[in-house]
């Protein structure tokens, strides 16, 4: 894809990182993000100002107030109205350059093949693991990378899961819920944090930068702000990507 003249205006900042070149890898990419809460809003924000070229957001809740310390594509007007609804239309306006497709629903056994069929990646935005296996499981078949991030508190954990080289979702919890039961204590710096590393990693993978956590989980404790970095080895007899 080649870059308008438009977009080597818009884009003339990280094109003097990127260049035009990886600018027009970014274009061409199809980035599903599942769940657009705490995190999937904030990360929405910046593949859209990234330019990549199509961007579908799933989720089934409506905006409530509670969501709005941490959701950052919402205001009070907005709540009681579907996430995807509201999410698609400030996208647009963000950045008009890239495609926003909504679907509101939750991502299941059923629907997951569907909701990926032409996806490059899927950024994982989740609050519960059970969506979170499913599109793991989804991701080794399709041969996708899936960057993953979670949090709790002042606790939040990432790594990028790149199937065929990687440990997978299930080699690194063996298919365990670790979410606490009840609502998620958060504060809103948490997810945004996470997730704007979550389009660093997408950038860095898909540009061939160095940087990409494959087989390194980075976790940042409740007690400080620099991250604890430990490895992770894939479980050649995984359910879902061992041999």
């Amino acid at each position: 894809m080649t870059l308008s003249n438009f977009e080597l205006d818009r884009y003339s900042r990280q094109l003097l990182i990127f260049g035009e070149e990886g600018q027009e890898v970014l274009k061409d990419l199809s980035v599903v993000v599942g769940g657009v809460g705490g995190l999937g809003s904030v990360s929405t924000i910046f593949l859209a100002r990234l330019g990549v070229g199509h961007l579908k957001i799933v989720d089934s809740d409506l905006v409530s107030v509670s969501n709005l310390n941490r959701q950052a594509l919402y205001d009070d007007v907005d709540v009681g109205e579907p996430k995807t609804e509201i999410a698609v239309e400030k996208l647009n306006e963000m950045n008009p350059g890239v495609e926003v497709e909504g679907v509101q629903t939750e991502i299941t056994e059923e629907n997951v093949s569907d909701l990926l069929r032409e996806a490059d990646c899927f950024v994982d935005g989740f609050d519960n693991m059970e969506a979170r296996y499913v599109v793991n499981e989804e991701c080794v078949e399709r041969d996708i990378p899936f960057f993953h991030a979670s949090c709790s508190g002042l606790e939040g954990r990432i790594t990028t899961i790149v199937p065929g080289k990687t440990a997978c979702l299930n080699c690194l919890y063996q298919g365990k819920d670790t979410m606490d039961s009840g609502p998620i204590p958060v504060a809103g710096f948490t997810p945004a944090k996470l997730a704007v590393m979550q389009v660093e990693q997408l950038t860095r993978y898909f540009l061939d930068m160095d940087g990409v956590l494959m087989d390194r989980l980075a976790i940042f404790p409740k007690q400080k702000m620099i991250p604890d970095e430990i490895e992770i080895s894939r479980n050649v007899n995984c359910d879902v990507c061992g041999n």
